[in-house]
């Protein structure tokens, strides 16, 4: 049952058919090996991550790196993406139950939170998603992002386009494209400015037209 699921969630098979059957048995009993030690990686690696997170707090500032390579004998990258895991895995305890590589890429700070979400709902049931599979929700749900970001700028142009004449509406591209940012914060505070005068006009006419 357990082997059954585990290959439900990595999302393939393996073809012993041509194999004998005593090697048959070996590469099983050695692929169940490596799937075990593959599960120890990554509590290992969060557990190095809490240790370099006690580290680095003691260290005087700018020294972590130099300490990585000449006493933990670790790449200072790899410190790094350790610490972020142990960091991730204290809100999220089922961190344990994905590949290293996968905890690296859900710990990212650009991973949309829904899909850790989902994932850990799924890895708390006994069912951890492949990291292919996790990729690709990551994807899917920045491309969505994206592209609804997309639709915002296409109804922004085309009220624009409806409501300015065309040369307002050059000084706009001329605005965008060249515009400093000294002189878009600026234009940026005028619309600030003109939407709160609008709001107090607005607020006096109907206060106005209350009855008394």
């Amino acid at each position: 049952m357990q082997q059954a699921q585990r290959e439900v969630a990595m999302g393939t098979t393996f073809d012993y058919s041509a194999i004998s059957p005593s090697d048959a048995a070996d590469l099983r009993k050695i692929a169940a090996e490596v799937r075990e030690l593959v599960n120890r990686m990554t509590p290992l690696l969060i557990d190095i991550g809490e240790r370099l997170i006690s580290a680095k707090a003691k260290l005087p500032h700018g020294t972590f790196e130099t300490y990585c390579r000449a006493e933990a004998r670790v790449n200072p990258r790899r410190a790094q993406l350790c610490m972020r895991l142990a960091r991730f895995a204290r809100s999220h305890s089922q961190t344990h139950a994905f590949a290293a590589r996968t905890g690296y890429m859900l710990a990212k700070t650009n991973t949309p939170p829904q899909v850790i979400a989902e994932v850990m709902t799924e890895a708390r049931a006994g069912r951890a998603p492949s990291h292919s599979d996790v990729e690709s929700r990551i994807a899917a749900t920045k491309s969505e992002k994206s592209s609804s970001s997309v639709l915002d700028v296409d109804k922004l142009a085309a009220r624009l386009l409806d409501a300015l004449d065309e040369d307002d509406v050059r000084n706009v591209i001329l605005l965008v494209g060249k515009g400093t940012r000294a002189i878009t914060s600026l234009f940026c505070e005028r619309l600030r400015a003109g939407l709160q005068q609008q709001r107090s006009t607005d607020n006096s006419e109907v206060t106005s037209r209350s009855p008394h």
